[in-house]
């Protein structure tokens, strides 16, 4: 008998109250500005085909409305559709070209504090030291480019759950998973995965 009061006990632990889905994730990404070359514009695209993955996965999770990718290949035309439409997120790559790309995100975030930059790169050693010596408190998140575009769904979705998770965890009661690793590179192929 006590044993299955323990069970019971136990099992209560688990038990997560029904929440309805409209409560949840209450802030979405909507635009995304994609700054890079054309180059790395075709590579990303020939990868999987950017708007259409992110719109099947969409779907498959029952969600509406995927962000929009704005491609834009220079500093110029990006701080233009910064001033002309809302921009919820920017993904820059290292191939800019007019500006240094991390002076770029600096001038970016000087103009439009609360919009999240991320910087894409591909991995590779020299990379890594560039990212050590440089600033990058303008940057939110640099994830390694590692030839799926998986990467960029995942890239949204934490965003969106950074943007929800203090209203998400305190007022729907959802529970968090919290990963710790410092290396670019391995939290770039777990993200994706989780």
């Amino acid at each position: 008998m006590k044993q299955e009061k323990i069970n019971l006990i136990n099992s209560r632990k688990f038990q997560f109250p029904e929440i309805s889905f409209s409560k949840l994730m209450q802030k979405r990404i909507h635009k995304v500005l994609l700054i890079c070359s054309n180059y790395d514009a075709y590579m990303l695209e020939e990868d999987g085909r950017i708007d259409e993955q992110i719109f099947n996965e969409y779907v498959s999770l029952n969600l509406r409305y995927p962000p929009q990718f704005i491609h834009v290949s220079s500093a110029s035309k990006a701080f233009n559709v910064l001033r002309t439409q809302e921009i919820d997120m920017v993904i820059e790559m290292l191939s800019v070209g007019e500006l240094e790309p991390f002076e770029l995100a600096r001038k970016i975030k000087k103009r439009h504090a609360n919009i999240p930059i991320v910087v894409l790169t591909p991995f590779s050693r020299e990379v890594t030291m560039t990212l050590e010596k440089e600033d990058l408190s303008a940057i939110d998140y640099v994830f390694c480019w590692l030839g799926n575009a998986d990467i960029l769904l995942a890239i949204i979705k934490l965003i969106e759950d950074k943007m929800n998770v203090n209203y998400d965890v305190k007022h729907v009661g959802v529970q968090v998973i919290i990963l710790v690793e410092d290396s670019v590179r391995f939290y770039s192929s777990y993200l994706q995965n989780i």
